[in-house]
């Protein structure tokens, strides 16, 4: 069978079919509203605090899936190494694998980096080597590749990754405002919505007017990685992936499909 870049296809087609899932389940989840906003109101001082409560946390099926995107996106780099050895007469062996690293001297120690593109010519090589990390100098630690990297082999083996909702924006949408002197109104983004966390406040003055005053504080929240994801740790999961899966289908594989 000639090399080809079908399979590469095949896997970067799942790995799409798996970030539209996870996109699915992250509005289904959003449309149930994890978590409340009830009022703390101190009677005396007229100090109202908004406290995020009962927040759900992401389901484990999130995790799960974005290891399954992981594992496309990085198999479908390494098919691409054994694709192009095979075109350039070599013979792909054990280790031959699109190579991924932060550090250049990382990629030349002990011949590492190097040796994952035994068989490939110079040209290839040469391309492959002006993709990684390392070229971004202090950016290679939020480098598409790199984030995918990491992605993949805490998933594969150590933890599933684990998000935890972040807000991005908090509205107030008050009514019957006459009955109250709204005073000193703030708005807080806690990066991690927890229960207790404080979303808002305000001092409330009688103004003796009859009426009810509404407040409806509104977050526009994004999932973020957590603690053990390593370098992914803070960084907005829809976003990254989308990132990762950009990076790879516009600027790694157009290098290499007129090839074939």
């Amino acid at each position: 069978m000639p090399p080809s870049l079908e399979g590469c296809t095949l896997k970067l087609k799942k790995a799409d079919e798996h970030l539209l899932d996870l996109h699915k389940m992250v509005k289904e989840f959003h449309k149930a509203h994890p978590y409340s906003i009830p009022p703390d109101l101190n009677a005396e001082t007229g100090e109202c605090i908004f406290r995020v409560q009962n927040v759900l946390p992401a389901p484990l099926d999130w995790s799960i899936v974005i290891g399954e995107f992981a594992y496309n996106m990085r198999s479908a780099l390494d098919h691409l190494v054994w694709q192009l050895v095979e075109l350039d007469g070599g013979r792909p062996g054990r280790y031959t694998q699109f190579p991924i690293f932060k550090s250049r001297d990382d990629y030349l120690r002990d011949g590492h980096g190097p040796g994952m593109l035994k068989g490939l010519k110079p040209p290839n090589r040469k391309q492959i080597e002006d993709l990684q990390p390392y070229n971004t100098g202090d950016d290679a630690i939020r480098d598409p590749l790199w984030l995918l990297d990491e992605l993949s082999n805490i998933d594969k083996h150590r933890v599933l990754h684990i998000v935890f909702a972040g807000a991005v924006d908090v509205t107030m949408d008050l009514s019957g405002i006459e009955a109250l002197d709204v005073k000193e109104v703030r708005v807080f983004t806690p990066k991690t919505l927890e229960n207790g966390v404080p979303v808002a406040s305000m001092r409330l003055v009688p103004t003796g007017t009859k009426g009810k005053l509404q407040v409806k504080p509104e977050i526009t929240h994004e999932e973020h990685f957590g603690d053990r994801s390593g370098d992914l740790r803070g960084l907005r999961m829809g976003e990254t992936l989308q990132d990762i899966r950009n990076h790879v289908n516009t600027e790694v594989f157009p290098k290499f499909i007129p090839l074939f």
